[in-house]
């Protein structure tokens, strides 16, 4: 270079100057804008999980809910055949209580009408004495006529329960069998349909 030769830093003030400071904050710059993407990309990776997590749960908690629903209406269904299970059994048991009673009203009826049968052949037996019989005649007349006035009567007092009589209507049990299962299948596949 010879003396007078300008120096280009010198005479040219417009000229760029090389700055390497601004190119390091630059660099750190972009440092932190890789991190900070690195960072938001963890940050959306854990929302998404979260959402996911968020979802099975409400999935999970309304299958629950659904479920829950379910046995609630098969205790209620298991209450009400209680219910009914219990009325049939009170009943059964009046019944054999009124049959017991029945039964021991009819015994005395046949022991009473024994007691005047054998009363009635004793009476024909000593029908060849004339003396007797009018005693045993008046006897006869007072008896019977107690007796009628004082026996149950069994039909009149209460009829037997229906539901204790025989039946030979198998067809109208088959066919209410039939729908009462077709209410439990409906019950089954409306309580599925929720799900």
């Amino acid at each position: 270079m010879s003396s007078q030769d300008p120096d280009p830093i010198t005479t040219e003030p417009d000229a760029p100057v090389p700055r390497r400071p601004a190119s390091r904050a630059s660099a750190l710059k972009v440092e932190r804008l890789i991190a900070a993407a690195e960072t938001l990309q963890r940050e959306r990776t854990r929302r998404i999980a979260a959402d996911r997590a968020l979802e099975e749960q409400r999935s999970e908690s309304h299958h629950l809910r659904v479920e829950l629903g379910r046995v609630r209406a098969e205790l209620e269904l298991a209450r009400v055949a209680q219910l009914e299970a219990e009325s049939a059994s009170s009943e059964l048991d009046a019944a054999r209580t009124q049959a017991f009673a029945a039964r021991e009203a009819l015994a005395r009826e046949q022991a009473e009408t024994e007691r005047l049968r054998a009363g009635l052949a004793r009476a024909e037996a000593t029908r060849a004495q004339p003396a007797a019989e009018p005693e045993i005649a008046q006897a006869a007349r007072v008896a019977v006529p107690r007796l009628v006035a004082h026996a149950p009567k069994l039909e009149a007092a209460r009829p037997l329960n229906p539901s204790l009589r025989r039946r030979t209507n198998w067809v109208g049990r088959a066919l209410a069998l039939l729908i009462m299962l077709a209410v439990i299948a409906a019950i089954v596949l409306v309580i599925h349909t929720t799900v």
